[in-house]
């Protein structure tokens, strides 16, 4: 009778641990992966500009407000900035312009300006801010293009067309060639602006 009793609670235990869950005794393991990158500042660069103005052989004239339009290739008037310094400080680039001369001091183009249209666009079509559209020959600087901060990041370009130089009734015209040069500053500062592309 005894002999009945153990056999019975053998049997009650071996189904108590047939029945036991899984994951009761084994728990679920997690673990994680970290990833990094670093980037190195590059440099703020005018990687592209127009290297010349030609207005051509024009014939003298008493017309008012004369305009000569460049007889060059306008394609390649082209203004590239390249922004790679990763600081989001943005950036403005301007423009200044000599009078122009023939070599003889009392014969100047007064009053001369060049001006063009401009299209500008960014490579992550962030804003752009156009300055003036018109360099005066008084060798002054003046804003052309801008990015604000954290803005302009990249590759900038900007297609110049409709270039023209901008002669007022006032100004008389000597026989000869004339010249000038305009110098373009790249700065990492942002200007006020005029009005906004994009």
């Amino acid at each position: 009778m005894k002999k009945n009793k153990l056999s019975l609670a053998a049997v009650a235990i071996a189904s108590v641990i047939t029945f036991v869950p899984a994951g009761a005794a084994f728990a679920d393991s997690t673990t994680t992966t970290n990833g990094t990158v670093s980037f190195q500042s590059g440099d703020l660069t005018l990687s592209k500009f127009p290297s010349a103005f030609d207005f051509g052989t024009q014939e003298v004239t008493s017309d008012k407000n004369v305009s000569y339009s460049s007889t060059e290739d306008q394609s390649d008037d082209e203004i590239a900035v390249s922004d790679l310094t990763g600081s989001g400080d943005g950036w403005n680039l301007q423009a200044s312009l000599t009078a122009f001369s023939n070599g003889n001091a009392d014969q100047p183009l007064t009053g001369a300006s060049v001006s063009f249209d401009q299209a500008a666009t960014n490579q992550y079509s962030s804003a752009l801010t156009s300055g003036s559209n018109s360099i005066e020959s008084t060798n002054a600087a003046t804003t052309v293009l801008s990015a604000d901060s954290n803005q302009g990041m990249g590759t900038s370009t900007d297609p110049l067309s409709n270039i023209k130089l901008n002669l007022p009734v006032s100004t008389p015209l000597y026989k000869g060639s004339y010249s000038a040069t305009m110098t373009w500053t790249l700065g990492n500062t942002p200007t006020a602006s005029e009005s906004g592309l994009n």
